[in-house]
């Protein structure tokens, strides 16, 4: 009975570490569509719509629990913002990465603060992305 006991922990612990299910593929394939659109109109100069797009994309793959797909498009989100000219939705957008500051995170983060003459905030941010290179950036 005690052998029965174990046996039936151990499977009931090993369902609790397993992998996460599978993004849902009609999900998955209409954020991958949204990413694509809003990449080929943001090509084109078609920001407003690119910027729908890439919303659409976040909201997506946030609602899949996608973190790579979720971060890869607030920062296409936050370049689109900036070709507008809407730095403060710029910085908006990459709030959501903040929690990960990538070496791209941090520079438009710098390019979003020098457009609102934040010079000191730009310059920390500049500082925080030269730091995380391994070999000095260039110049």
């Amino acid at each position: 009975m005690r052998a029965k006991s174990i046996v039936l922990t151990v499977l009931i612990l090993a369902g609790c570490g397993s992998t996460p299910k599978p993004a849902d593929p009609p999900r998955l394939k209409a954020a991958l569509e949204a990413e694509s659109d809003g990449a080929k109109r943001y090509e084109r100069g078609d920001y407003i719509v690119a910027t729908r797009r890439f919303e659409e994309a976040v909201r997506i793959y946030a609602s899949i629990d996608d973190a790579t797909g979720t971060s890869r498009n607030r920062l296409n989100l936050a370049r689109t913002e900036l070709a507008r000219g809407q730095a403060e939705a710029a910085l908006l957008a990459l709030a959501g990465n903040a929690g990960d500051p990538t070496v791209d995170t941090l520079m438009l983060t710098a390019q979003a603060q020098l457009a609102l003459d934040r010079l000191d905030a730009a310059q920390r941010s500049l500082a925080a992305a030269a730091g995380q290179c391994a070999t000095p950036c260039p110049q």
